[in-house]
C-alpha cells in the first residue's frame, strides 16, 4: 500500500477513534511520509489537540488569518492536503526530536481524557479565529487523518 492510499483509508469521527487507531499501532511498524518519526507525528497531533483546549501563545500574520477565515469550513468537513508548512512563531506544534512512540502515545490518552467532554476545545484558533469544540473535533480528526 502507497503513504496516499493509507491516508485515504483514515476516517475519524471523533477523538476516542483517532486514540484507538493510534492504540492499534502500537507495537507495529509504521512507515512515514515525512521527515517525522511515528512518535512525532503523535506528538505533534496531541500538541494541537491540546492547544485547542488550553489556548496558544503566538499569533500569525493577518492575511493568513484572512484566508484561514475563508477556508475554515472546507478544512473542517474536508480531507486535508499533505505538504503544509508550520509557521515560524508557532514552535509549540513542533514536535519533541526525542519523544518515544510509548511517552507520545501516553500524552494522547491523557489529552484525549481532557479534551472529550462537549466545550473543553473552545480556545480560538490562531489561523481560524472563533472556533466551537465541534469546529475543534473536525479539524482535529481531519488533522490526524492526514
Amino acid at each position: 500500500m502507497t503513504h496516499q492510499q493509507l491516508r485515504s483509508d483514515l476516517t475519524f469521527t471523533s477523538l476516542e477513534d483517532i486514540l484507538a487507531d493510534a492504540e492499534a499501532l502500537d507495537g507495529g511498524t509504521i512507515e512515514t511520509a515525512g521527515d517525522w518519526t511515528e512518535a512525532q507525528i503523535l506528538d505533534h497531533v496531541t500538541r494541537v489537540i491540546h492547544g485547542s483546549r488550553t489556548g496558544f501563545q503566538f499569533t500569525v500574520p493577518w492575511f493568513l488569518r484572512l484566508v484561514g477565515r475563508m477556508i475554515k469550513g472546507r478544512t473542517v468537513h474536508s480531507r486535508m492536503k499533505s505538504g503544509f508548512k508550520i509557521p515560524r512563531g508557532a514552535t509549540v506544534f513542533q514536535p519533541d526530536p526525542d519523544i518515544d512512540w510509548a511517552t507520545a502515545l501516553d500524552a494522547l490518552r491523557e489529552e484525549v481524557r481532557l479534551s472529550s467532554p462537549p466545550g473543553s476545545m473552545t480556545k480560538t484558533s490562531p489561523l481560524f479565529g472563533e472556533m466551537s469544540h465541534e469546529d475543534w473535533l473536525g479539524l482535529h480528526c481531519r488533522h490526524a487523518e492526514l
